[in-house]
């Protein structure tokens, strides 16, 4: 791997007219865009903004703009937190973290693919997904929250407190969606 030069010069000797190069397999992937946010197959190959852009529009594509802002700044909140990983992409695929990033997740194929409906308003809230995910990992738009966790409607408050440990605190609840801080 790296670069490589290969320098010719010219001058009054023979003319070179064949120069052929073996560079073996090429082994290009796609890059998955926000026009074109399809999965390649390895969400590694997403750059940051499609995976947080990917995470929020799996988890509430149906929620408010501010939960979408709330849920982007969680992850934020883990990057910056020792008890996490310390980028966006490990934070993210940690295993046993974001429901719509496992295969039998209900959510999961419009994580792999935003417009696989074809819908006008599933277009409309990836490409607000993505400017919240630009925006604040840019720092254009302020983290809101000291969250690190959050849940929707399919687990209580008792049980969460649970999962996160009695030291977790409750924040707020947008839409369906309730917020938490846990100590890092």
């Amino acid at each position: 791997m790296g670069v490589h030069y290969i320098e010719l010069w010219a001058d009054r000797m023979p003319t070179l007219h064949v120069i052929s190069f073996d560079l073996g397999k090429a082994a290009f992937t796609r890059v998955p865009t926000v026009e074109d946010p399809r999965w390649t197959g390895k969400f590694e190959d997403d750059p940051e903004e499609i995976l947080l852009a990917r995470l929020m529009f799996g988890e509430a594509r149906n929620q408010p703009h501010e939960a979408m802002v709330w849920i982007a700044g969680s992850v934020l909140n883990r990057v910056k937190a020792r008890a996490w990983p310390n980028t966006i992409h490990e934070v993210i695929l940690q295993p046993h973290q974001y429901d719509p990033f496992k295969s039998s997740d209900r959510n999961y194929p419009y994580v792999i693919d935003p417009f696989k409906d074809h819908k006008e308003i599933d277009q409309k809230v990836w490409y607000e997904s993505y400017a919240i995910a630009r925006e604040i990992i840019s720092g254009k738009l302020h983290n809101p929250t000291e969250a690190t966790h959050f849940h929707g409607l399919g687990v209580s408050r008792e049980r969460f407190m649970k999962i996160i440990g009695p030291e977790g605190r409750f924040l707020r609840t947008i839409g369906d969606t309730s917020f938490y801080w846990a100590p890092h």
